[in-house]
């Protein structure tokens, strides 16, 4: 036997009470580390949606299960009392500070200090110890007076003496003050309890309802009276006795399991019953994390909540549930277990271990337990077989006696997994489910048969209600057989896996409901067809736990209650061979425990008591108790949405209509709790519809406290949560509308004005476009007008042309034809000259007035100035404009200086000598006042 089993023996050996049987809670511990404050919490309360609130050295703290909030005081951060009004409203009180809690739209507790309503210097070094309500009052209690507070002002109490403590029972508040008196607080005035006179000497801990109109008194010392209201009578000597030197603190009464719970400063919690007698005892003995109980609390759950000096405990009570476990690092891993004669028998790594059943009820289970002599090693499994208990076991088959004693009967080399106590070919047979191959063991006769040609390992071997004997490989399927008749062959075999069949699981197990056997592979369930010689799918089964997570084992418990094993959680149901339907399940990984590893076991002790094979020890199941169908999760309730923007900060809308997000406030954080989550390990889903979201889908459960959702777009969502313990279960949905407002730019206002630059751009571009096509038509009739204005240029410029070629014409005509003339008449002359006959007289003088009548310069000025004006029609115009002195001849001079006649042309056409027409140029340029650079001809070029 290992030393720690005969050390808690000894532990056991101290405690003479009697203890009466009752359920074992599950504790959960919950450390600074967890909590993020002060090891020391003074006391526990808890608000109408669950959420928990805890007195700390650091401040408030708060948590509903999944997250906790310390909040915090900056100049007395210590918090000794709580009185929790409701959700919204906490009253604490700590060294010279008392106030409220008020939670704003946030989600967040704002303190309001009270102490300002008390005079300054009567408040100074006060310490607030316990705070309670009642009808609209909270008292607030120090070590030298009693604060009541209204909600306006507040009035002070005091007492003869210092006030040891203020307690609240049945709506009574119970007062003793160091003279030891005990006093009941009538209004606002104390009332003193007749004959308390006996505790001056005495310090009353704990004043607790007893029956209907009594109460029990408890002292320091463990003394416990109760009081009729004349008289105090001991109430329980053993009870006292054995309270005495471990100094009580604390205590509570709990209706719902009719009992006392006392916690003391030296050995822990005790439960007590109503008679006064000890049913439960907690220490760090038991796993209890502290023997020192500052302050009890027992939540709406009837969990149990127990406060000290090492973080906060809570004994939650299950009313089917009785756990049985031990942390110490040597504690045995539990494989089977059983009921035999009196005794529970254990299974584990190291051998049998037993104790009597009444131990079950008593609270040191461990210390009692003792190796089985002959046993130790690896225990597989326990079979009954008449008056005798076989046990499978790693170094073959060991049978147990009444009167426990382990034999090893058979000589089998072989460690066996599994036992089957049938009777086949007419005898009582033994089959054997060995790591090397099936074996048969005949009762009889004490022979023992190795299977021929069949020399692999056989994990579980069953049969079924034609004798057929069914094995499980571990890895390549199932084989179903007939046994010979020599015992020591299968006559039939048939195997039965993926290596003939794709469609069935590469690990199948057998499991036995009733004569009925059922295969179990990835979670599917199988069942084997006689007329198609198959193992066909069980429908109803595989719709049962297709949302339960893996599935390891079934376990027949009794009639048609059967239970299944998973790695994480433990499934009671029922089938009938046509319908499935769960009962209720418990996930067991969820507490931190496990169940054996790919051994995951339930051992059936009777009908009504089943034991689930722990690692660390084991759970009872008491079927007598009430197992409830479907248990009912509270539902969540939305604590606060906060929308933030980095720019604007923080706004956070009401919860009861739906809101309206501006869409700049792009960050939506929502906050919520799930109240109670303590006593379940629940764990809380999220959803968020829209219409634009396409197959929505809960979230992956999660032990959380807020979602968060970043950017979402524009339109109406609703976002909803809920509860779920992991077992297919839900709480009702909470919800919260609310709708994500378009950025300015897709507003109505800023569609409107989109319209309406859109019909200014229309009109603006219909108008350009019109204007563009007015353009190009104007474009196109100024083309057609430029091409009438060339072709007219044309014209003109042909006639221009024209009309010079002809003024040059008629210039160079009149010029020739005068220069003829003149030389015409010069030869006259000359010929006159030489031969002057007087017979050629007349002829002469006729020739040289003819040629001088030729010479007729104004007829030839106007032929010329008829040509010069129809070219430069407005050149006499401009120039008499400017220069009105010019006389006509000049005007001539300025024409042919115009035409840019040469000088000799000039004369010849003025009928001028060249030398003439250089003094008419130069009385000219006198006329015209023109430099001496400038030239002549130039300046009338540019005269039109």
């Amino acid at each position: 036997m290992k030393p720690y089993f005969y050390f808690l023996l000894a532990l056991a050996s101290l405690k003479p009470f009697a203890i009466e049987a009752g359920e074992r809670p599950f504790i959960i511990h919950f450390t600074r580390d967890q909590y993020s404050a002060a090891n020391r919490n003074w006391v526990a309360c808890q608000d109408e949606k669950g959420v928990m609130y805890f007195g700390n050295e650091a401040g408030l703290l708060e948590s509903d299960g999944i997250g906790w909030k310390l909040h915090s005081l900056p100049h007395s951060p210590q918090i000794r009392g709580v009185a929790v009004a409701s959700h919204q409203t906490i009253f604490t009180g700590g060294f010279e500070e008392m106030g409220r809690w008020d939670r704003d739209l946030s989600g967040t507790l704002r303190y309001t200090s009270l102490k300002g309503l008390v005079k300054e210097a009567d408040f100074q070094k006060e310490n607030i110890l316990q705070v309670w309500m009642s009808d609209n009052k909270v008292y607030f209690q120090s070590s030298n007076h009693i604060y009541i507070y209204n909600y306006q002002n507040i009035h002070r109490i005091t007492a003869n003496a210092s006030i040891l403590f203020l307690l609240k029972v049945r709506g009574t508040y119970w007062i003793q003050d160091t003279s030891g008196q005990l006093f009941r607080l009538q209004g606002e005035k104390l009332q003193k309890v007749e004959g308390s006179d006996f505790l001056r000497h005495a310090t009353v801990r704990v004043v607790l309802p007893y029956g209907t109109n009594h109460y029990l008194i408890g002292l320091s010392s463990g003394k416990i009276y109760r009081y009729d209201g004349k008289s105090f009578i001991l109430w329980n000597q053993a009870l006292s006795n054995e309270l005495a030197g471990k100094e009580l603190i604390c205590g509570i009464y709990s209706p719902h399991q009719n009992a006392y719970f006392l916690g003391t400063r030296f050995e822990g919690l005790y439960k007590v019953s109503i008679q006064g007698t000890i049913t439960d005892y907690f220490s760090t003995y038991h796993n209890f994390p502290n023997n020192s109980v500052l302050s009890l609390y027992e939540d709406r759950q009837y969990n149990i909540w127990t406060t000290s000096d090492r973080g906060i405990s809570c004994l939650r009570y299950d009313n089917h549930l009785s756990y049985y476990l031990n942390d110490n690092h040597d504690a045995e891993v539990v494989y089977a277990a059983t009921f035999w004669q009196d005794y529970l028998l254990l299974g584990t790594e190291q051998g049998v271990f037993y104790t009597l059943k009444s131990e079950l009820d008593g609270q040191d289970l461990f210390s009692s337990l003792r190796l089985l002599d002959g046993t130790q090693g690896q225990v597989w499994s326990f079979t009954r077989s008449g008056d005798e208990l076989y046990c499978a076991h790693n170094s073959g088959v060991i049978r147990i006696s009444r009167d426990l004693k382990a034999t090893r009967p058979y000589s089998i080399s072989a460690g066996v997994h599994k036992i089957v106590d049938v009777r086949l070919k007419g005898k009582g047979l033994l089959l054997l489910a060995t790591y090397n191959s099936p074996m048969i063991l005949d009762k009889s006769n004490g022979n023992l048969y190795e299977i021929e040609h069949f020399d692999f390992p056989i994990c579980n071997i069953e049969t079924d209600y034609l004798n057929n004997i069914w094995l499980e490989t571990g890895t390549k399927g199932v084989y179903k057989c007939r046994l010979g008749k020599n015992l020591n062959n299968f006559e039939h075999c048939v195997y039965y896996g993926y290596e003939t069949n794709t469609a069935l699981p590469a690990q199948l197990c057998i499991n036995k409901i009733g004569e009925r056997l059922i295969f179990l592979g990835d979670n599917r369930f199988f069942t084997y067809s006689e007329s198609s010689d198959k193992l066909v799918p069980i429908q109803a089964l595989n719709d049962c736990f297709k949302a339960t997570g893996e599935i390891r084992k079934i376990v027949h418990s009794h009639d048609e209650e059967i239970w299944a094993v998973g790695s994480k959680s433990v499934h009671r149901f029922i089938y009938d061979g046509n319908t499935a339907r769960i009962l209720g399940s418990y996930a067991i990984a969820a507490d931190n425990l496990s169940l054996v590893t790919d051994h995951e076991n339930i051992s059936i002790l009777n009908d009504s008591t089943s034991l689930f094979c722990l690692d660390t020890g084991f759970i009872l199941f008491r079927n007598s108790l009430h197992f409830p169908d479907s248990p009912q999760l509270p539902a969540p309730y939305i604590e606060a949405v906060e929308i933030n923007n980095s720019m604007n900060g923080s706004l956070f809308p009401d919860l009861h209509r739906e809101a309206d997000i501006p869409y700049n406030f792009h960050l939506i954080k929502v906050k919520y709790s799930a109240g109670n989550a303590f006593a379940g390990n629940w764990q809380v889903e999220c959803l968020l519809l829209n219409k634009d979201i396409t197959n929505p889908q809960w979230e992956v459960p999660a032990k959380a406290n807020e979602v968060t959702y970043d950017r979402l777009p524009k339109g109406k969502y609703l976002f909803k949560i809920r509860i779920t313990d992991g077992m297919g279960n839900y709480s009702a949905e909470s919800s919260f509308a609310f709708r994500m407002l378009p950025p300015w730019y897709l507003t109505p206002w800023a569609f409107a004005c989109y319209a309406s630059v859109i019909l200014i751009l229309f009109l603006g571009g219909w108008f350009l476009l019109m204007q563009r096509y007015r353009n190009l038509h104007l474009q196109q009739i100024r083309k057609k007008e430029t091409k009438q204005l060339q072709h007219i240029n044309e014209k003109l410029q042909n006639k221009l042309e024209e009309k010079d070629a002809e003024l040059f014409t008629q210039t160079s005509f009149i010029v020739q034809k005068n220069e003829l003339i003149l030389k015409l008449k010069e030869m006259v002359n000359e010929w006159h000259a030489k031969d002057a006959h007087k017979s050629l007289m007349p002829l002469y003088l006729k020739m040289n007035q003819l040629l001088t009548e030729s010479l007729d310069e104004n007829e030839d000025w106007k032929m010329f100035l008829i040509k010069f004006e129809q070219k430069h029609h407005t050149f006499f115009k401009h120039l008499k404009a400017e220069h009105p002195a010019l006389t006509h001849n000049d005007l001539r001079l300025c024409a042919c200086l115009k035409l840019n006649l040469e000088t000799k042309d000039i004369a010849s056409l003025m009928n001028l000598s060249v030398r003439g027409v250089e003094n008419n140029r130069y009385r000219l340029r006198k006329k015209l006042r023109l430099s001496p650079a400038q030239n002549l001809n130039e300046y009338f070029l540019k005269i039109d």
